[in-house]
């Protein structure tokens, strides 16, 4: 019964359906190629701002800065300040300090590159 069936359609029917069959997979294919595309070119751009000029000195002076916030508090802990707190305080700075270093491209220079080569592991305080 079906190979009578199939038997019994045109090669004008068939040639439709195959066109029809082959135009819905290039649709398809198009659609899931549109949004590959767009998720390589979102990585693209991702990419580009992260290792881009202005990012890269933000985090250089961000890192400097939060080294001088540890040096203040070194200081406060001399002159009679609360360890606990300092010590939490100095930790999430450490922590901080690092994951931005972790995503420089290049080494900071002098005595911010000791502090990080000295105080930092992967991203991570020691």
């Amino acid at each position: 019964m079906f190979i009578a069936f199939i038997k019994g359609i045109s090669i004008a029917a068939w040639v439709g359906l195959i066109t029809l069959a082959m135009l819905a997979a290039l649709i398809i294919g198009g659609w899931k190629a549109h949004w590959w595309f767009a998720q390589h070119n979102a990585d693209n751009q991702a990419h580009v701002i992260q290792h881009g000029y202005a990012n890269q000195s933000s985090l250089q002076t961000e890192i400097t800065a939060d080294i001088s916030k540890i040096d203040d508090l070194n200081l406060e802990y001399t002159n009679g300040g609360n360890y606990a707190d300092i010590a939490n305080t100095e930790h999430h700075l450490l922590n901080v300090i690092c994951g931005d270093a972790n995503m420089l491209d290049a080494p900071m220079p002098n005595d911010e590159g000791t502090f990080i080569t000295a105080h930092c592991v992967d991203g991570h305080a020691k």
